[in-house]
């Protein structure tokens, strides 16, 4: 017994975060990096997951159904940082649902916000395609920021949207160019650039994605900050770049653009000023780690 009543005095001492959605692409790689000895950590999560880790408690909620979450208000009453990871993300931009991304990206947000009590912090995993969003889920994402900024200036919560740039790493699902690339050059098939691949991009590697998150976690600063790599590429030579990585024969192949020409590039200067946030993984090094989860995973 005082074993246990001193276990939960020491418990006490400790904040309490919660994540959503930490079965996803970033889940996983946040969950290493947050040191138990200072938090106790909840985790909301749709459906049951398959493994769980120990010391973490997890709760089974679809945060787009408020009679859901409600039952867990209690808990939400002791939480100090929630860091909103929980997203629907199509997986090919022809998945795009207006519906899912209404339900799950503004009101799930809004359901988690509405709970949070007075001083606590609300993270929100965002996205550079706000900037021009051209699909529900890039528009969902800005409203829910909009939505997001606005209750917490009026419940006295802190705030901060972290606007990411396309996040690569192992373990990544979407269908876009960079995991794209690198099924086709380790097949030693054509890899396809759409366009003149002339458009300049910056990415982000997961790991300083998770480092960012862990920054908003221990720096007081609240608001919005582009999360982003400073090394800019074209997709044409990041494509070249992923055929050397992996010693791949594929060829290079142009077809017809079927989206519009942009650069993807982002200033990161207020993040690192206030967060004090640096990007530690070059392109490079990032890909090779990618290529090889790809060659052991498919």
């Amino acid at each position: 017994m005082k074993k246990n009543l001193k276990k939960e005095r020491k418990n006490c001492n400790k904040k309490n975060i919660l994540i959503t959605g930490a079965g996803g692409h970033l889940g996983p790689f946040l969950l290493n990096k947050i040191p138990e000895k200072e938090y106790n950590i909840f985790v909301i999560e749709k459906e049951k997951p398959k493994k769980r880790i120990e010391g973490i408690d997890y709760l089974i909620i679809d945060i787009s159904n408020k009679n859901q979450l409600k039952k867990c208000k209690k808990i939400f009453e002791k939480i100090d940082i929630l860091i909103h990871l929980a997203a629907y993300v199509p997986l090919e931009r022809k998945f795009d649902d207006f519906d899912k991304s209404i339900d799950i990206n503004i009101k799930g947000s809004v359901n988690l916000v509405n709970l949070l009590k007075e001083g606590s912090k609300f993270i929100f995993a965002n996205t550079c395609e706000i900037y021009n969003p051209k699909t529900f889920y890039a528009i969902s994402k800005l409203v829910a920021e909009k939505y997001l900024e606005v209750i917490c200036q009026k419940r006295g919560i802190k705030f901060i949207s972290l606007r990411f740039a396309s996040i690569y790493g192992p373990g990544e699902k979407i269908q876009r160019a960079i995991p794209n690339f690198i099924k086709s050059a380790i097949k030693n098939e054509n890899i396809i650039i759409f366009g003149d691949g002339k458009e300049k991009r910056s990415y982000l590697y997961i790991e300083d994605a998770v480092q960012a998150i862990i920054q908003s976690i221990c720096y007081p600063p609240k608001g919005i900050f582009n999360i982003s790599s400073e090394e800019i590429v074209t997709i044409s030579d990041l494509a070249k770049l992923i055929k050397n990585i992996a010693k791949s024969d594929s060829e290079i192949i142009f077809e017809p653009r079927k989206k519009e020409k942009k650069d993807l590039v982002f200033s990161i200067k207020k993040a690192k000023r206030e967060l004090k946030f640096r990007p530690k993984f070059r392109l490079k090094d990032g890909l090779k780690k990618e290529i090889e989860y790809f060659r052991k995973h498919g």
